[in-house]
Order: structure tokens, then C-alpha cells, then sequence
């Protein structure tokens, strides 16, 4: 740019104030399991990190996610508070069974949750009603990543799995051959659904909503 051209400045508003971007936050939605499995799940993810080279996941409590991290501004998320608990008020109360170990190739290692027709309903309509709802919000950065895997793949994330330095061999396939035969089983009533919201590198509960 030539020295002589003016710089270019956000325009300012009827009330003079430079009109700027919000600042943006990230949520997500989850079931999160009784304190009993959650203390079970934590029990695995230290042996894990212990015994493997693998980091567990320490910054959210153990969940079921059922919208993945999306950013929004906290001056709008009255909008999202508004319809969440329309949708989850209608389905009812259910039982989350956790059954053995998975992986999804070549970053995490997960506890697995057996699909049901309770479950199965209530991601696909908070799913349905996030896109109505939510999906065109104009302060968006980034797209939600809602076609990251094909379908919903309910699990509950113990570790990832990653290189420590560029060239070193990533340890999943090591790990996953000693681990993916270990039992793992559980089951949590879920009585309501949780809204989280990350800060200061943690995830924390936002706003729990019960089910009908």
C-alpha cells in the first residue's frame, strides 16, 4: 500500500462507537454420565496415561457429546437457551449403556455407548434444530463441524494420541492393539442435558436441561 493512502477504518455507528465483532465463546452440548462412571472413566484415563503414551483428556468432566464445539457470542446465546430446552423437554428420561473400548483412527481412544432409539432421536433433533436455529448465526468464524463423520457415533473420549515431535511415530496403533479387547462396562441414567461453555482452557457447565 502506498504510504500516502489512508488507512482503512471500521465505520462507526449512530452512537459514534467503532463497530466491531463480538467476541466469541465456545459451547457444546453433552450428556454427562453419574459421578459413579465419571469416576470409573477418570480411573481408565489415568492408567492410560500412565501406563501409554497418550495424553488424556482432563479439561471437560467425562460426556456423551451431542452437538459438537461451536462459537457464538455470549450477547447471543439467549437465542440458542431459547430453543434448547423446547426440544429436550419433549424427549423423555433414558439409560446410557457403555460397552468396551473404540478408537477413531489415528488421535482418540474412546469408552463406547450403545446406540438406542431414545438416544439415536434426541441428537437427531437437537442436531435438526441447531441447523434451523442456529447454523446461519452471523457471527460464526468457522463452520460447525457437523459432517466431520459420517452419522452420529456416540462415544465418551478417554486419550488422544499424537507425536510428541515432528518425525516421531505416532503411538496410536501400539496403544490400540494393547487396549481394544479391554471390557469396559457401565450404565448412567440421564435426566438432563448439560450446555458448556469453554474458558480459561476448561470446559464448564453453562446450563443444565432437563428431559421431559
Amino acid at each position: 500500500m502506498n504510504k500516502s493512502e489512508p488507512v482503512s477504518k471500521p465505520a462507526k455507528d449512530e452512537g459514534g462507537q467503532w463497530d466491531k465483532q463480538p467476541e466469541l465463546r465456545r459451547y457444546f452440548v453433552a450428556a454427562i454420565p453419574t459421578e459413579a462412571v465419571q469416576i470409573h472413566t477418570n480411573e481408565l484415563k489415568q492408567e492410560l496415561g500412565r501406563e501409554y503414551d497418550c495424553q488424556p483428556v482432563w479439561n471437560s468432566p467425562p460426556h456423551v457429546t451431542l452437538l459438537p464445539p461451536f462459537e457464538r457470542s455470549p450477547d447471543h446465546i439467549s437465542r440458542l437457551e431459547h430453543w434448547l430446552p423446547d426440544v429436550i423437554g419433549t424427549l423423555p428420561k433414558f439409560t446410557l449403556q457403555f460397552k468396551g473400548l473404540g478408537a477413531f483412527p489415528k488421535h482418540v481412544l474412546y469408552v463406547g455407548v450403545m446406540r438406542s432409539p431414545v438416544l439415536m432421536r434426541l441428537q437427531n433433533e437437537l442436531d435438526l434444530a441447531f441447523e434451523e436455529c442456529e447454523a446461519p448465526y452471523e457471527y460464526s468464524q468457522r463452520p460447525d463441524k457437523r459432517n466431520t463423520y459420517p452419522g452420529f457415533v456416540p462415544h465418551m473420549t478417554l486419550a488422544r494420541c499424537r507425536a510428541k515431535r515432528k518425525g516421531d511415530k505416532n503411538p496410536f496403533d501400539s496403544i490400540w492393539a494393547e487396549i481394544r479387547d479391554r471390557p469396559f462396562e457401565a450404565t448412567s441414567p440421564i435426566e438432563k442435558i448439560t450446555l458448556l461453555e469453554y474458558i480459561n482452557r476448561q470446559w464448564k457447565v453453562y446450563g443444565e436441561y432437563p428431559l421431559a
